[in-house]
């Protein structure tokens, strides 16, 4: 048996939460929809939910299926998606340690606060990003409050780039 709602959800993207308290075997026939699913890359890369980390292997380490319906729903184009791992609690409770992040690489402007896979020098990392076009700094924000902001100012930010905007966490339970 398995949660029906966590595979559809996952693969085709159906959110109807009546679903959410169902149980089922159905068998593979049921879903018509299985072409419709995307191979999203999974690459070698733990982004810190805390001080950063070092990644010097950036090759796919294999891809993931996600249901194209969801990724349309999350405004996100296939070839841009990718997913990465967070790695430590900083981001707790929204991404914990060992979290599967889907990224949108093709997000990478900063106009709202937003989570995002960003760099600090070459120090990978995913946390909360505040931007302040008026006094044209960013500060990072971890969810755990035991970690402080950072907040990088005009003439450090040579030194930061924005990876991309996560817009999925997955998680096994």
């Amino acid at each position: 048996r398995f949660c029906k709602s966590t595979v559809e959800w996952i693969i085709y993207g159906a959110m109807d939460l009546p679903d959410l308290m169902k149980w089922s075997t159905r068998p593979a026939d049921d879903y018509p929809d299985l072409d419709t699913l995307d191979m999203i890359p999974r690459l070698n890369v733990r982004a810190s939910a805390g001080l950063g980390l070092e990644n010097h292997d950036l090759e796919p380490s294999e891809r993931v299926p996600i249901s194209s319906a969801l990724l349309r729903r999350l405004g996100v184009a296939a070839q841009k998606a990718h997913i990465i791992q967070a790695a430590g609690d900083s981001m707790e409770e929204t991404i914990a340690d060992g979290d599967d992040v889907l990224i949108d690489m093709g997000d990478t402007s900063l106009k709202a606060e937003g989570i995002y896979a960003v760099a600090v020098g070459d120090l990978a990392m995913i946390k909360r990003v505040q931007p302040f076009a008026m006094m044209d700094t960013v500060t990072l924000i971890s969810d755990n409050p035991r970690y402080p902001p950072t907040t990088i100012k005009r003439g450090e930010q040579d030194q930061f780039r924005v990876i991309g905007r996560a817009k999925l966490v997955m998680r096994v339970l």
